[in-house]
């Protein structure tokens, strides 16, 4: 994209990542598992330098598990590593996690400030849903994602994050 002399050029990207469970006790016997697949990889963002910036497409999120014995729950977190920095660019300008908000279904956008288990304070939990008998369950969650610019004073850029995507069992 070619911007006028005049205007600053502001580009984010968050990569997406995801991970297998992590259970704090064993889940069992072998057939145990659970596995998340994130699709696009990638999101792109055309950052307005003071205001909301919606992300270039919705993420599929498939979690499928099946898990015979413990865990009563499964949770599905989105997080990032550093609050401070959800996305930062090679001049040193941040984005904080703060800034990032995103939208599970059709409900309100929420802004990835929560606490859980893989990161304080940059998490958002995706969903919640008890486990009945040992059959394999199968679900898929859209989350829409959007960065506030507004009071950042950012440098033009690009700024880049990844967005990590982990389910837990407990």
């Amino acid at each position: 994209m070619k911007f006028p002399s005049t205007m600053l050029g502001f580009v984010a990207a968050i990569a997406l990542s995801s991970a297998a469970a992590q259970a704090q006790e064993p889940l069992g016997p072998k057939n145990n598992y659970i596995t998340v697949t994130a699709s696009p990889g990638l999101v792109n963002f055309a950052l307005k330098p003071s205001g909301i910036s919606p992300g270039s497409a919705p993420v599929s999120i498939t979690t499928t598990w099946q898990i015979e014995n413990g865990a009563p729950q499964v949770t599905l977190y989105a997080y990032f590593s550093n609050p401070a920095a959800a996305l930062s660019s090679v001049s040193g300008g941040q984005i904080p996690s703060s800034k990032v908000s995103g939208q599970v279904g059709a409900g309100p956008f929420s802004p990835f400030t929560g606490v859980g288990p893989f990161s304080a304070g940059s998490s958002l939990a995706i969903f919640k849903q008890k486990v009945k008998g040992d059959k394999k369950v199968t679900r898929t969650d859209t989350l829409d994602l959007q960065i506030d610019t507004a009071g950042l004073n950012l440098s033009p850029g690009t700024y880049t994050g990844v967005l990590r995507i982990q389910a837990q069992a407990l």
